[in-house]
């Protein structure tokens, strides 16, 4: 049977904890891991996982019988792309509704159908250009923080290419912009979701 010692810990066990902390500090050093797994691992959490973040609460009333460019308007964008509009991007939703979104963070690369199956997992769908305009309206600073993307709003060009709204901000101006849905999506962006439970 192991004793305590003063500090409260069982004789024999420093090293189990010494050992991988001195393991990771020197990785730390040499750039090979970062400052935050190291305090993730002081706070007894795993440091190797990959985070997969919800920022819940946002109460969104949205009017799916508003045109694109009404909620366009709306949101008061410093630039927009004039691509995004009723035309390209229509919605079979009709009426009023107030939806429960959420802004999902996975820190890493992944494509959109990636992402969509992930929110698929979690109960949840991507949201579409409608919910994202309205979350713009209604939550207008969101977007200086991250880029917040709405993968269920698809719109195909001449060529072929497909895509997708998204909501960021350049020189401090809120912009509507959109990118390749068939692209990877870096470790920053957001993905709006609506929680369908």
């Amino acid at each position: 049977m192991k004793t305590k010692n003063r500090r409260g810990l069982a004789e024999g066990s420093s090293q189990d904890v010494l050992g991988p902390l001195q393991d990771l500090i020197r990785q730390v050093r040499s750039g090979v891991r970062t400052k935050q797994q190291l305090v993730d691992f002081n706070e007894g959490r795993n440091p190797f996982e990959k985070k997969v973040a919800s920022e819940n609460g946002f109460p969104v009333r949205v009017n799916y019988d508003l045109s694109v460019e009404s909620l366009v308007a709306q949101g008061k964008y410093d630039w927009k792309n004039d691509s995004i509009n009723s035309k390209n991007f229509q919605t079979s939703r009709k009426g009023e509704a107030t939806l429960n979104l959420e802004l999902v963070h996975f820190n890493q690369v992944l494509t959109s159908e990636e992402v969509i199956a992930e929110l698929k997992k979690r109960g949840l769908r991507p949201a579409e250009l409608h919910e994202l305009l309205s979350f713009g309206v209604q939550y207008p600073e969101e977007q200086r923080r991250h880029p917040i993307v709405a993968l269920a709003s698809v719109c195909q060009s001449w060529s072929g290419c497909r895509f997708v709204p998204y909501l960021w901000v350049v020189d401090n101006e809120r912009r509507l912009y959109f990118d390749y849905f068939d692209d990877r999506w870096y470790e920053n962006y957001r993905f709006l979701a609506v929680c369908e439970s």
